[in-house]
Parts: C-alpha cells; structure tokens; sequence
C-alpha cells in the first residue's frame, strides 16, 4: 500500500491519473476544468472529502458527502475505505466498495466494479479485500472477502474474484481464474531483464 499524502498532494494525483486515463494532459487552467467535469472525477473528489471529514473525527458531516456521492453519482464510496491517491473512476454508476477495503494508488474501478465482504455464513470469508498498486477492475468485475489483487492485475469484464490473484495477472470467469500475466510479469512475480554476459558489447 502507498504512503497517504495530504489532502490537495491526493486530489492532484486523482486529477493526474484521471488526464493521463484520457490522454489528456493538465496545461492550462481549461484542461483542468474539462478533467474536474467529468462525473468520476467529481465523485472521487466528494470522496475524498468525506474520506478527510471522517479521518479528523467530523463524521456526521462525513455522512452527508458520502450520501452525496451515492445521491449524484450512483457510487457507493465509504469514507472509511483507505484508499491511495490516483484513484480513477471512468462510470461511476453502479460501483462500490466497502468500508474495510484497502486499495492502493493509482487504481481503475469501471462501471459495476465491487470490492467487498462476502457475507458472514461462511466464517472462512469473513474480511475485506486489498487491491494493489495500479490494479484495473473492469466492468461488472466482483472482489469478495479476505483476498489480495496484486500490484498491476486486471480483473476482468463481470470476473468474481475469490481467491488472491498475483501481481501482474490478468484473471477472467466466475469463480476468476488466472488466464496469462501482463508484460514484464510471471508466476512469480516482476520479471528483470537478465544481465548482459561480459564481453557481450562491442567494442568501438
């Protein structure tokens, strides 16, 4: 997980990773306001200050910008989820997490997307998802209970993850399973470049 930054340090990286997700980058004052006025982008920022509100102890008024969220937006984001800066929601509509999650920077959720509890009738389920550095969970894509999503895995189109899926991985079908990893990942992991032999460049 990435180290929390204040709260304008936050918003910056959201609106950051935001531009960057459509290309679009941050220049001039207007291709701010183009960025702000998407509706993603707004609900992360309501977030974000329910998230702080609920932090400094303000928790009632956390409430009313979390109702926010859901009333203007259809995300069901609670204040209490630690979640790092970068964070991108392309359709808000639909998606959610729960207040136990733990996700970290520079993070995609589409349209849909759930991370959450799975219910407490199966004991071995009980707890909360954490999803790693720069993560993608595509539409309609489901990550229940005590598992982990590695560092740049993608969950994929209505995916229901409920076992732990390695950093890199690309998983797909209900329940997920690992179909191939993404470059410069492996089984085990990031993959380096093996060092060049010596002797191996050329001389001029």
């Amino acid at each position: 997980m990435s180290e929390r930054l204040g709260f304008f340090a936050t918003v910056h990286a959201d609106l950051k990773s935001y531009a960057e997700f459509n290309e679009l980058p941050l220049r001039t004052p207007l291709n701010y306001l183009y960025v702000i006025m998407y509706p993603g982008v707004m609900a992360v920022f309501l977030f974000r200050v329910s998230s702080t509100l609920h932090r400094i102890g303000l928790r009632p008024l956390s409430r009313i910008f979390y109702i926010l969220t859901i009333s203007l937006f259809g995300a069901d984001l609670p204040p209490a989820a630690e979640v790092g800066p970068g964070l991108v929601i392309p359709h808000p509509v639909g998606m959610g997490f729960a207040s136990g999650v733990k996700i970290g920077k520079n993070v995609r959720l589409f349209q849909g997307a759930i991370v959450g509890g799975a219910g407490y009738e199966d004991r071995s389920l009980d707890g909360f998802p954490t999803i790693g550095d720069g993560a993608v969970l595509f539409t309609r894509s489901q990550v229940v209970g005590p598992v982990e999503v590695g560092n740049d895995a993608i969950i994929g189109l209505n995916a229901v993850v409920m076992k732990s899926i390695p950093a890199g991985a690309i998983a797909a079908g209900a329940p997920a399973r690992v179909v191939r990893y993404r470059r410069g990942y492996g089984p085990d992991g990031p993959i380096s470049e093996a060092p060049e032999p010596p002797g191996a460049a050329s001389c001029g």
